[in-house]
């Protein structure tokens, strides 16, 4: 079932929050311009680390004996990382020998959805109708339906047990003669799902949980199934209801590892560089030591890489912003106003990608000088190209056309005008002035050129003596 509602957002309320918005623009450009800087900080202090790591890494003699030699010395290491040691989960009493316990809930629950459809109304005023839809889904936290649009659905969600995940690192895992400290455990993955059996005391302490929940007379223990990996809390696994919790366990098991570190005593610890940033790698089976560090290599430039755009998307939307109060203006008529803001999203995407290479060119005259200085001059390449361009192509269009030295024929090329000879002078009579009255001055607008009308040789006879006739169509004169 949906719900539609519908807002409508005056053209001077809209100006107003565009004004009010400025200042959020301007708040995320600063933050994406620290970001940028900071990120370019980060990916050169920690490829710094790797290669000085690359340079001080050695390989662990034998993992099985304590070597004081290697203390404090960073190491590669491959072997098998063990325990022995039982760890059990204290709300369902599920045991396992393992590396890591983890206990991951799901709950059965209404999920709203929105959506959002404007339209823009001449006078500026915009239509909003959002509609909102309801469906039944897994989630892995408890909804709020209180705070649903629709009134059907503000008290629809509940749990029968609010079940928190947990996840349990085995205190005491062995690599050798070593131990592994935390951070090293918490990097082993691999988890797989562990088949669940319930102990009667667990069992128990469930139904005088769920008791409060249940309507009198039900028995909790119908309401508590074993699932392969799982316990369902629910009358029926098959059939989930609104409130059933789904409780999956899963474990990291003793396997095979390889890790760079430093050697502490009997344990290890992360690797300090000069620079003051830790570094530390763990993966799973048997890798070489400089497998392992290509692989933290690539893996900061792709994380650079990542932020360098999450950093842009935040300055083009933060000029975005800044820029809006223009197409709201703008938006009494609603095709001006689409026109505006999309030559204004044009304009932020512009800037944000020029302000953002200035913003690393900067960091990188302070981290990477040579490649600063190549990224600066891109960056003030690109502008002078975007600004420059638009300028200087109308002005030379202009300054061709009034060149008055200069037609243009129909063929569209520049011939130059051909000054026209004076001419002799005579009376009214159209005699010659020597006397001759045999030389008869032909009357030019009688005359006219192959394939000229009549009347545009009526409209040469009625020329003023001395004046200049008419060009033809082809720009050309008619002497020419």
């Amino acid at each position: 079932m949906a719900q539609t509602r519908t807002t409508r957002t005056s053209w001077s309320k809209r100006i107003a929050n565009s004004f009010k918005g400025v200042f959020v623009g301007l708040m995320l450009l600063a933050a994406g311009t620290i970001l940028l800087y900071w990120n370019e900080g980060r990916t050169v202090a920690i490829g710094g680390t790797i290669r000085e790591a690359r340079e001080a890494v050695i390989e662990l003699p034998d993992p099985g004996r304590i070597d004081p030699a290697v203390n404090g010395r960073l190491v590669h290491a491959s072997g098998r990382a063990e325990t022995t040691e039982m760890l059990v989960d204290p709300l369902f009493g599920v045991r396992a020998v393992a590396l890591r316990l983890d206990r991951v809930p799901e709950f059965y629950q209404w999920v709203e959805h929105s959506r959002d459809q404007t339209e823009e109304q001449v006078g500026g005023e915009k239509k909003t109708v959002t509609t909102y839809t309801y469906e039944k889904s897994w989630v892995s936290r408890p909804v709020d339906s209180k705070a649903f649009n629709d009134p059907q659905y503000r008290s629809a969600n509940r749990v029968l047990l609010n079940i928190p995940p947990e996840q349990q690192l085995n205190p005491t895992v062995t690599f050798g003669a070593y131990t592994l400290p935390d951070f090293l455990k918490r990097a082993i993955t691999g988890a797989v799902p562990l088949p669940v059996s319930l102990p009667a005391e667990s069992l128990e302490q469930l139904k005088n949980q769920l008791q409060p929940m249940l309507d009198q007379g039900v028995d909790p223990a119908a309401y508590v199934h074993v699932q392969g990996a799982a316990v369902y809390l629910g009358r029926s696994p098959n059939a989930p209801l609104i409130g059933d919790v789904r409780v999956n366990f899963a474990v990291v098991r003793p396997t095979e590892v390889s890790f760079i570190a430093q050697v502490s005593g009997s344990s290890f610890e992360e690797f300090k560089a000069s620079s003051g940033q830790h570094f530390s790698r763990l993966e799973l089976g048997r890798v070489d030591a400089g497998d392992m560090l290509d692989q933290a290599r690539a893996e900061n430039n792709t994380i650079a890489w990542v932020l360098r755009l999450a950093g842009l998307v935040v300055i083009v939307l933060s000029l975005r912003i800044i820029l809006a109060p223009l197409p709201e203006l703008a938006a009494g008529l609603p095709p001006l106003g689409r026109l505006v803001g999309w030559g204004m999203g044009l304009m932020a995407l512009v800037v944000g990608l020029v302000w953002s290479l200035l913003v690393m060119a900067v960091a990188w005259l302070r981290f990477r000088p040579f490649l600063g200085l190549g990224l600066l001059i891109l960056a003030g390449a690109l502008a002078f190209f975007f600004f420059h361009r638009r300028r200087t192509v109308p002005a030379a269009k202009t300054d061709q056309k009034s060149d008055p030295t200069f037609v243009v024929s129909a063929d569209r090329l520049a011939i130059p005008r051909q000054p026209r000879p004076k001419e002799a002078p005579h009376d009214s009579t159209g005699l010659d002035p020597e006397g001759d009255s045999t030389a008869v001055r032909p009357d030019l607008g009688r005359l006219r050129a192959p394939g000229r009308s009549e009347a545009g040789s009526v409209h040469r006879s009625r020329q003023k003596p001395g004046s200049r006739p008419d060009r033809d169509r082809s720009g050309r004169d008619p002497e020419v």
